[in-house]
């Protein structure tokens, strides 16, 4: 399907004398900037290095818009309805003026300020005259995020000029501001404000604009706007719980970092955001793997690369803490979180998602878990190649992708209309581990799916699902094994090899139970995104059932305790509640959540 393109805004008139008395009122008082900074996400390909050399790198060998992108020639005067790799991913970055970020950046260091802001100014003008003073425009010319950034951009230019800087001429001063104030309106109009986090950059962008350009006619209200609504963006971004809404820790901390450094500089206030700030921030805690890296659920960006230290978090908040057994829940983000309290990376950790608030970011894996035995990956998500539309894309969103179950080799929705918000049920803590209940309704499918997990860290993960159907399905409970295992079938059970021991999952009698690995057909399964642009195969385990009413009983014993573990009692009726001990906590939280 193509995407529709943002709808653009209606280009205002300012005359030539209105133009020089706004000017006039403009340098009449001194900067709005009052000593505040005015910035927003570095892009990934520009991080920690020096601008000059990013200047160099654009002038010699072209606009490298992402890390994974060639870069590509980037001369004025560019045609912006030209996609260089037809990709959503390099449009936006284009139509976030992207290209100007090293010249603003050396001109905001002090470096070469004259120099880098005629650069600068010579780029953002380029985009004006296609845009405002030609009409022209691509899908994403006017998408929400993008005009917040450039919004941004452009306050800063109007500052530039103001402090002598850098000069233009009367035609393009006069274009600045009529591109100023088409921003402020398109900013400024209710159909088009994201509540995802886009809202937050074109708020952002909003305020920083109006505040800059105050004499233009959409400068009070769009500021008046700004205000007004950023609490409503901000509370749909965060919940109470300091779990964010976008089905992805990636996001968390991503969106987490842009309120940082948006509430830092001083150009907005949000009452809501100063309330939850600290527990935002105390959730990141829980969202990394222990290798540091950012858990693996819903659209990540998988670098390989360890995430921001959390030396600087707030001290960690269990909800429950007994010896060295430590647990989170998240039950309005509708993430569950049980981990040992060692070194992080020795740590055994289980993360288990069971939400679906909308859309945004979301993979079609209701219910999935990821686990980490002693620091090292066990079951894991698949993971994610980017957001360009494409067969891989399509895989590793899918359901078939996640440690759920499928039913009749379809998907969940992710159809906002289909959402139910937390799923999360009874979280019970023992002596020697946790149980994890939770509850997705597929009301697409007929299919209610209500998932148990009984963990007890380096001994053994058991899964009770229970599939209520419409009519008969096949049910397929799916388990991912991160690719430096071997895998192989030992009667009716499964063997996981790797050079650090031997994991079996333990399958009920009689069941049936597929094996496949780095298959394209008749369906592409197996697959892993090891980092950005490297997709691998590896083991996933199929476990089939059929019916109006299955149930699913089975157990993956770790390797430390594989050697002395009662399979019988595991297994059994109870699946291994007998195993954790004495109850010492729990609470219901869909009782809480639902009424």
């Amino acid at each position: 399907m193509t995407e529709a393109p943002a709808t653009p805004p209606k280009i205002p008139t300012i005359t030539m004398s209105h133009d020089q008395e706004l000017w006039r009122r403009l340098g009449s008082q001194p900067s709005r900037r009052a000593g505040r900074t005015i910035e927003w996400p570095v892009a990934r390909v520009y991080r920690g290095a020096p601008p000059a050399r990013l200047i160099e790198d654009q002038e010699t060998i072209g606009f490298h818009g992402f890390p994974t992108f060639a870069p590509v020639p980037f001369a004025l005067p560019f045609d912006w309805t030209h996609n260089p790799t037809g990709g959503r991913s390099m449009e936006y970055r284009l139509m976030c003026l992207q290209p100007a970020d090293p010249y603003i950046y050396e001109a905001e260091s002090g470096n070469r300020p004259a120099w880098a802001w005629q650069r600068a100014a010579a780029i953002i003008l380029d985009w004006c005259r296609h845009h405002i003073a030609e009409r022209q425009r691509n899908r994403a010319s006017w998408s929400d995020m993008a005009t917040g950034y450039r919004a941004m951009k452009l306050a800063l230019l109007i500052d530039a000029v103001l402090a002598k800087q850098v000069t233009l001429d009367a035609g393009q001063r006069r274009l600045l501001l009529l591109a100023a104030e088409t921003h402020l309106r398109d900013l400024a109009n209710p159909a088009k404000l994201s509540v995802g986090n886009h809202g937050l950059f074109q708020l952002h962008g909003l305020a920083v604009l109006a505040q800059v350009a105050w004499p233009l006619p959409a400068a009070a209200p769009g500021l008046a706007y700004a205000q007004a609504q950023i609490d409503r963006v901000v509370d749909n971004q965060f919940f109470a719980d300091g779990g964010h809404s976008e089905h992805t820790p990636d996001y968390h901390f991503f969106a987490a970092a842009a309120l940082e450094q948006i509430m830092r500089q001083g150009w907005l206030r949000s009452k809501i955001y100063d309330e939850r700030a600290a527990a935002i921030s105390e959730a990141r805690n829980w969202l990394r793997d222990p290798k540091k890296r950012v858990v693996r659920i819903g659209d990540i960006r998988i670098t390989g690369e360890p995430a921001k230290d959390t030396s600087d978090y707030p001290a960690e908040r269990p909800d429950f803490a007994w010896r060295d057994l430590r647990v989170r829940v998240f039950p309005q983000a509708g993430y569950a979180v049980c981990r040992t309290e060692r070194p992080l990376r020795e740590s055994s950790m289980l993360f288990f998602q069971a939400a679906f608030h909308s859309g945004r970011h979301k993979h079609r894996d209701d219910l999935h878990v990821e686990l980490f035995d002693r620091g090292r990956p066990i079951l894991t998500d698949s993971g994610s190649s980017g957001r360009e539309r494409d067969s891989w894309r399509e895989y590793l969103v899918s359901t078939r992708a996640h440690t759920t179950v499928e039913v009749d080799e379809t998907s969940f929705s992710r159809d906002p209309g289909h959402a139910y918000g937390s799923g999360l049920g009874e979280v019970q803590a023992y002596e020697d581990g946790v149980v994890f209940g939770a509850r997705a309704v597929h009301g697409d499918l007929g299919v209610t799916h209500a998932r148990s997990l009984c963990f007890s860290p380096r001994c053994f993960l058991a899964f009770e699902d229970i599939l209520t159907a419409d009519r008969d399905r096949q049910f397929t409970q799916w388990f991912h094994f991160h690719p430096h295992f071997d895998v192989r079938q030992d009667g009716n059970d499964i063997v996981a090899r790797d050079n650090f021991g031997t994991y079996r999952l333990v399958v009920e009698p009689g069941t049936h139970v597929r094996l496949v690995h780095g298959a394209e057909a008749p369906r592409r399964q197996g697959w892993h995104v090891l980092r950005e642009g490297e997709i691998v195969p590896r083991w996933a385990v199929g476990v089939v059932k059929s019916g109006r009413h299955v149930r699913f009983r089975t157990t993956l014993i770790t390797a430390t305790a594989a050697v002395d573990t009662d399979l019988t009692a595991v297994t059994a009726p109870g699946w291994g509640l007998a195993q954790l001990g004495q109850r010492l906590w729990s609470a219901d939280f869909d009782k809480k959540l639902n009424g």
